[in-house]
C-alpha cells in the first residue's frame, strides 16, 4: 500500500535548479492545486541539485501558507536549495537510490557579490542572516538543535547523505519501495513534431492538437496535467470574455488582424490538448496548399482581466506558423514542432513578481489569489463604513453640545436661584428693601458676591408680614438712614437702591 495518496493529476515537477523561472512554476501549481482542494494532497517530485536560496524560501513559504497538504518525494538527487524545500514537506520521501546533500548558502547563491568594502560587509552580514534562517529550518524539520546544525553546516564542505542517512538524520520520512514506484508515472516526454492538416469531413468543426504534457528543452518550460486542466476550465468559463482565435501572427494583440480560425471547444485526452476548431475558407486554402504548416499556442501563465482579476494558465490563442518560437514575458508560445524533452521555462509577469513578494512577506496565500475587484469592493463597503462612522461621529458631538448646552443652561439656573434665595434672604432680615431686589440681583453674579456685600449690614427697614412687599415708606428712621449712607461713602438714593457699600 502506498505511504501516501498518489494523484497523478496534482503533482507537481522540480526536475530543474531553483530559480525564479521554476519556483514561479512551482508556486503557480500549488495555488492553483490548493484553489481546486485543500484537502486533497498535492505530490511535489524533486530531482534538482540546488539553486537561488530565496527562491526556495518563496516555495517554502507558499508551501507553509496554502491549506492542501504537501508530500515531497526525492527522486535523484534534492541536493542544498532542493533539500531545504523536501524537508518541509508535511509527507517527505525517498526513492531508495536517491541522495540529498546539504550546506550553508553560498554567496552567489542568493546575490551578486560587490567587492567593495560597505557592500562586501553588508552582502556578509546577509548571507550570515540567511545562513542562520537555513539552519533554524533544517533543526525544525529535522528534530535536531540549532547547535548541531549551526556545527554541522560551519565545516563549509558539502554534505551528502544516502536514502538512509536522509531518514537517520530526519529530512525525510520514508524509502519508497520499488512496489511503490511502480505505481508512479511520471509525465511522458513527448517529441511535439507532427504537423496538423484540415481534412474534409461532414461538420465545419475540425480537431485540432493544440499541446501535449512536457518540457521544452534549452527554453525551461514544462507543460504539467494541472496547466492543461487550467487552461480548459478557464476556456470553459471564458475568462477573457471573447472568442478565442488561431491567427496568422501572434503579432495580433489589438485583434485588428484577420483570424483564421475559432476555438469553439476545447478537450483533454491522455494528457493532450485538443481543440475543435471553425475555419476560414482562406485559411483552410493556405493549409491545403502547405503555406503554413504548424500551430503555436499562446497561453499566459498568470492573466490578468480588465477588473484585475488574476487566472493561471489561460490560452490567449494561437496562430499558424512556419518558425515556432517561444518569445515575449506575458505569454508562453509554444508549439508542435518544437522537440520537448526534460527541461521546463517560465518567466515572471509584473503580476507575478508582485505575488512572489507578497508571499515572502508572509501575506496569506488567499490575499494573492483576491482579486483587484474584490479588494474594490472591500475599500467600497469601508468608505461606506466610514461614512455611517462619520454619521455617527457627527450625530453624537451634536447630542454632546445639545447636552452640555443643557447643562450649562441648569447651571446658569441654578445660580440664579442661588442668587435669588440670598436676596430674598436680605429682604426678610430688613437689610434691603422689597423694592431694591431687581436691581441687587442685576448688580452681583452669584449668591457668594451678594452674601459677601451684605454679610456685615445690620437690618435698617422694617419687615412686613412674611409674604408682604415692603415699600420705602418703611424706612424707620430717616436720620439713621441718612448716617448709614454718610457712613457708607453712598448717597442717600443709592444707599436706597444697593443698600451699604462693602468696603471690602
Amino acid at each position: 500500500m502506498m505511504l501516501f495518496n498518489f494523484d497523478s493529476s496534482r503533482c507537481i515537477y522540480l526536475f530543474d535548479n531553483v530559480y525564479k523561472w521554476t519556483s514561479q512554476s512551482v508556486i503557480a501549481d500549488l495555488i492553483y492545486f490548493n484553489k481546486q482542494s485543500e484537502e486533497e494532497e498535492i505530490t511535489i517530485f524533486i530531482n534538482s541539485n540546488g539553486g537561488v536560496v530565496t527562491d526556495a524560501l518563496a516555495i517554502i513559504d507558499v508551501m507553509n501558507v496554502i491549506k492542501a497538504p504537501i508530500n515531497t518525494v526525492v527522486l535523484g538527487m534534492a541536493a542544498s536549495a532542493a533539500s531545504l524545500i523536501t524537508a518541509c514537506g508535511d509527507k517527505r520521501y525517498i526513492a531508495a537510490n536517491s541522495e540529498m546533500m546539504i550546506h550553508e548558502a553560498a554567496m552567489q547563491g542568493f546575490t551578486y557579490l560587490d567587492t567593495r568594502d560597505d557592500n562586501l560587509n553588508k552582502s556578509l552580514e546577509r548571507l550570515e542572516k540567511i545562513n542562520k534562517k537555513l539552519n533554524t529550518i533544517y533543526a525544525e524539520k529535522t528534530g535536531k538543535s540549532f547547535e548541531e546544525i549551526d556545527k554541522l553546516m560551519s565545516s563549509k564542505d558539502d554534505i551528502y547523505m544516502t536514502a538512509n542517512e536522509s531518514l537517520g538524520f530526519g529530512l525525510v520520512d520514508n524509502i519508497l519501495t520499488k512496489e511503490e514506484l511502480k505505481k508512479i508515472k511520471l509525465s511522458e516526454k513527448i517529441k511535439l513534431s507532427e504537423e496538423f492538416s484540415i481534412e474534409d469531413t461532414e461538420t465545419d468543426l475540425k480537431k485540432i492538437h493544440l499541446l501535449k504534457t512536457c518540457s521544452l528543452k534549452d527554453r525551461d518550460i514544462e507543460i504539467t496535467e494541472s496547466m492543461l486542466e487550467a487552461v480548459k476550465s478557464n476556456f470553459d468559463n471564458n475568462v477573457r470574455g471573447q472568442d478565442i482565435s488561431i491567427d496568422y501572427t501572434h503579432e495580433n494583440d489589438d485583434g485588428e488582424k484577420p483570424a483564421g480560425a475559432w476555438l469553439k471547444s476545447l478537450t483533454i485526452e491522455d494528457n493532450n490538448l485538443f481543440a475543435l476548431a471553425e475555419f476560414t475558407p482562406n485559411a483552410k486554402k493556405m493549409i491545403k496548399d502547405k503555406e503554413y504548416k504548424y500551430l503555436s499556442v499562446e497561453i499566459d501563465p498568470l492573466y490578468q482581466n480588465g477588473e484585475g482579476q488574476l487566472y493561471p494558465n489561460v490560452l490567449l490563442g494561437g496562430t499558424f506558423t512556419n518558425r515556432p518560437a517561444v518569445k515575449g514575458l506575458q505569454a508562453i508560445k509554444l508549439s508542435e514542432n518544437t522537440n520537448l524533452n526534460n527541461e521546463k521555462e517560465m518567466k515572471l509577469t509584473n503580476e507575478e513578481i508582485a505575488s512572489l513578494e507578497a508571499i515572502k512577506s508572509e501575506v496569506a496565500i488567499k490575499d494573492i489569489a483576491t482579486s483587484f475587484t474584490s479588494l474594490k469592493e472591500a475599500n467600497a463597503k469601508l468608505e461606506e463604513v466610514n461614512k455611517t462612522i462619520q454619521a455617527e461621529k457627527e450625530k453624537f458631538e451634536a447630542n454632546a453640545k445639545e447636552a452640555q448646552d443643557a447643562l450649562a443652561k441648569i447651571e446658569k439656573e441654578a445660580i440664579e436661584a442661588e442668587k435669588l434665595g440670598a436676596v430674598e434672604a436680605l429682604i426678610e432680615k430688613g437689610i434691603i428693601a422689597n423694592a431694591q431686589k431687581e436691581k441687587v440681583l442685576s448688580k452681583f453674579e452669584t449668591k457668594s458676591e451678594v452674601e459677601d456685600f451684605y454679610k456685615d449690614v445690620p437690618a435698617i427697614v422694617n419687615v412686613k408680614a412674611k409674604g408682604s412687599d415692603m415699600v420705602d415708606g418703611d424706612i424707620a428712621d430717616e436720620a439713621r438712614l441718612k448716617e448709614l449712607a454718610k457712613q457708607s461713602g453712598m448717597s442717600v438714593d443709592d444707599f436706597k437702591k444697593y443698600g451699604p457699600k462693602n468696603n471690602n
